[in-house]
């Protein structure tokens, strides 16, 4: 079984009026990130794939951070990406239908921090297909974490979107020790 894995699709990283990450916004909309992303969707879907969207959103008392780092010392101080915020919600371009799981997570990436592992495990997920934003952070976290866990990953390239020198070096130098690195077009032709 495959999953398709949605990573950070969300106002404040896509939106092109984005104030808190205005360059990867930009980049999201000048690789077409998001047309990209809802080809693949609408394939997963189409074929019956399990479609998960995981989003940067904490709940009122930050109980599901697990990262304490400074940035997201920062997000709690300044109140960003809340649960059920502008900010948190994922684009309208990638809306998830009723029956789509959405977790939200207190991490850079989409294990530590939610129940995504067990959601994969129970679904008898063994391939695990990732886009997101930004491709340097939450998306090569998820990869390199999922590949530990034993999933066969493939990360679609041009479904992604980050600072162009991080996204390309992720895409071209990390990723590939996780992860198959392929186009949405070799995604949506997959059976």
């Amino acid at each position: 079984m495959r999953a398709l894995l949605l990573i950070d699709f969300q106002e404040s990283f896509c939106s092109k009026g984005s104030v808190i990450a205005p360059e990867v916004a930009r980049e999201v909309h000048a690789r077409g990130t998001l047309d990209n992303a809802r080809q693949c969707l609408d394939a997963a879907r189409s074929r019956g794939d399990l479609v998960v969207f995981v989003h940067l959103a904490f709940d009122a008392e930050h109980r599901n951070r697990t990262n304490r780092s400074f940035r997201f010392d920062e997000h709690e101080r300044e109140q960003r990406y809340m649960a059920g915020s502008v900010d948190s919600t994922i684009v309208s371009e990638l809306a998830p239908a009723a029956d789509e799981l959405v977790l939200d997570k207190g991490s850079v990436g989409p294990f530590a921090s939610t129940i995504l592992d067990a959601v994969l495990r129970a679904a008898n997920i063994e391939q695990l297909a990732i886009c997101g934003v930004a491709t340097h952070l939450a998306v090569e976290s998820a990869a390199r974490d999922a590949s530990d866990l034993g999933y066969k990953v493939s990360v679609i390239r041009d479904a992604c979107a980050g600072p162009t020198e991080l996204h390309d070096h992720s895409l071209n130098k990390v990723l590939p020790a996780f992860a198959e690195v392929i186009s949405s077009g070799a995604f949506v032709a997959t059976s």
